[in-house]
């Protein structure tokens, strides 16, 4: 047993993504790190000025930084920008990285990036798979008149293994064309619950104020313009409700404009960007946590957002949207309530009837902690990622000696 232990650590798994990495994107960066039996390596294209320094990884790579001569980078930039494909350069580049690596699997981020990957999976023949995270298996299907269902299609045919967030993430990936033999059920990025505790919160009865939150990026299916509509009904009801909104994004003018128009701007307060380390402190000060996510006319959807699993491992009841993956990570009437999506009436609702019952709200927090251990601990889901790679080599060895 000592014997397959020491050679299960020698096993290394190379991660692939296009820009290291997004201020959001902790679910990819917890995924990185190593594990009890793979040793992890990282190569991306792109860095993100400010961003790309929250995240530091000791063994990446990126192409966008390396010193090469001017005009074959200038070129793969300019090709990139224009049609987001490898030039010659750029695959020389990776073929170096890997030829150091050795890497047994490769593991790839995000649909779309697979297909910008394509050529160097092709090259080096090694087993990979590839994780799904929201647009790219939901509006990027639908871009360029159909032509991202396309490269999806003939990226599937290349890769082993296709992670997907949720059944409902499967069912969209079924629809694209994906062999359904393909895909795993897989969510990405569990709680750390030494991070995120139970704490009790602030009762009504002691500071007479019951603090709705939202942490989510300002965008069009985050659905914060339906949860100021519907704060706006609950406070005509409880006047000593209030709302906290963080995040940033494009659609904050609209959010300000709807709480002006709404006579809201005393009791909603804009937050801005809340640094991932403060995150815990903001969860802590509220009672209940919204996040009404909604499918935009484009198509694009979530996953099984991550904020929603931290609140509810902070022991807060949880107002949601019956939208994508969102009902394996809440239990409707047991840990908190979902509503259908711009139903602003029902959501209005269930805040309500959770502002006003303080004992439901503990309730269901307690129930929403015990739901995150039992399924999203972010060592389970390691372990349980580990197993996939292990079922990957396993079958790919097999194959080979057919």
């Amino acid at each position: 047993m000592a014997r397959l232990t020491e050679l299960r650590q020698t096993l290394r798994v190379l991660h692939l993504i296009r820009t290291y990495l997004n201020r959001t994107e902790t679910f990819i960066y917890s995924q990185i790190q190593p594990t009890r039996s793979y040793d992890s390596w990282c190569i991306a294209r792109n860095a993100k000025k400010g961003e790309t320094e929250l995240f530091p990884f000791a063994r990446l790579s990126i192409y966008s930084q390396q010193a090469a001569s001017w005009l074959p980078r200038e070129w793969a930039h300019l090709n990139y920008r224009l049609l987001k494909r490898m030039t010659d350069h750029e695959l020389r580049f990776y073929l170096r990285c890997i030829d150091g690596i050795r890497p047994n699997l490769i593991h790839i981020h995000y649909g779309t990036d697979a297909w910008y990957f394509l050529p160097l999976l092709t090259k080096v023949g090694i087993p990979s798979l590839v994780s799904f995270y929201g647009y790219d298996a939901s509006s990027f299907p639908r871009r360029y008149f159909g032509l991202g269902s396309y490269y999806l299609r003939h990226m599937f045919r290349t890769v082993n293994r296709v992670l997907a967030m949720s059944e409902d993430m499967k069912d969209d990936l079924i629809r694209i064309g994906c062999p359904q033999d393909k895909i795993r059920i897989h969510y990405p990025n569990g709680v750390d619950l030494a991070r995120f505790t139970c704490s009790k919160g602030l009762s009504p009865e002691q500071e007479g104020k019951v603090i709705i939150l939202n942490v989510a990026s300002m965008e069009g299916r985050k659905g914060q313009l339906d949860l100021v509509h519907a704060f706006a009904m609950v406070r005509e009801r409880l006047p000593q409700v209030e709302l906290h909104i963080a995040g940033e994004g494009p659609l904050r003018k609209d959010i300000e404009k709807a709480i002006r128009s709404l006579n809201l701007s005393r009791c909603v307060t804009l937050l801005g960007h809340v640094p991932y380390e403060e995150l815990p402190v903001v969860l802590s000060r509220a009672h209940i946590f919204c996040h009404p996510s909604v499918t935009t006319r484009q198509g694009d959807k979530e996953g099984i957002p991550t904020i929603i699993l931290e609140a509810a491992a902070s022991c807060l009841p949880i107002v949601a949207t019956l939208h994508a993956g969102i009902p394996e990570a809440v239990v409707d009437g047991q840990t908190g309530f979902l509503v259908k999506e711009h139903d602003i009436a029902s959501l209005a609702k269930r805040l309500a009837e959770l502002a006003e019952d303080s004992t439901m709200r503990i309730q269901m927090g307690h129930r929403g902690r015990a739901h995150i251990e039992r399924h999203f601990d972010v060592r389970l889901l390691a372990e349980k990622r580990e197993v996939i790679y292990d079922e990957l080599l396993a079958s790919c060895a097999r194959s080979r000696t057919k």
